[in-house]
């Protein structure tokens, strides 16, 4: 998986060079495989192992940075308007051993547009392609935190109400790469009360 070490940068004031960083990173376990570009658009070709979810996404190598020289890591400080209301949106969990908890919250008023220059070149240099400023929010707190989320549109969304379910036998889903996938009960969806809406933690549809 590919990283950004001024991204890292964000959240730990690193002493050291991109080269020293991936070299001490590595010797902790959190392997730097390759590094290519320069300056802003240094990236880390990483080999992170699956015991280590945890060190994922940039926060979490920050993480690992923060203890390697012993230095303070900066807290994730989210902004999010204050709810005025619980509003009239349902969600209905269907499989609580696969899905014990999820949450979502209305936004309302948002113009759909292209994402900020600083955001599209970040998710960029991790060869993920910016769509809008709705889908790159989600994408971005993603390679962030390690944080999957997904934004819907509330007015596609039929039936009032958001479940997460176990597909049905011969569901598709269009998912956001473009793809129409037959689904089976294997797979975990986010639903509306009419069909797929996204594949539960992997990726949204349309």
């Amino acid at each position: 998986m590919k990283l950004s070490p001024q991204w890292i940068r964000d959240f730990v004031e690193l002493w050291v060079d991109d080269r020293r960083l991936a070299e001490d990173l590595t010797a902790a376990g959190i392997a730097v495989e390759a590094m290519s570009g320069s300056g802003e658009n240094t990236v880390f070709e990483m080999e992170i192992g699956t015991n280590r979810p945890d060190a994922m996404n940039h926060y979490g190598v920050a993480r690992e940075a923060s203890a390697i020289y012993d230095l303070p890591l900066k807290p994730l400080q989210p902004k999010l308007p204050a709810v005025s209301s619980k509003g009239d949106f349902a969600i209905e969990v269907a499989e609580p051993d696969l899905c014990p908890r999820f949450t979502a919250r209305v936004l309302r008023g948002i113009r759909i547009k292209p994402s900020p220059e600083k955001v599209v070149h970040r998710l960029g240099l991790l060869d993920q392609r910016p769509i809008n400023n709705a889908v790159d929010a989600t994408n971005y707190t993603l390679w962030e935190m390690g944080k999957p989320t997904h934004a819907f549109d509330l007015d596609l969304l039929e039936g009032g109400k958001i479940m997460v379910r176990r597909a049905q036998e011969g569901e598709t889903l269009k998912t956001l790469d473009g793809v129409e996938r037959k689904l089976t009960p294997e797979d975990l969806v986010v639903a509306d009360a009419r069909k797929p809406v996204a594949l539960a933690g992997v990726m949204g549809g349309f």
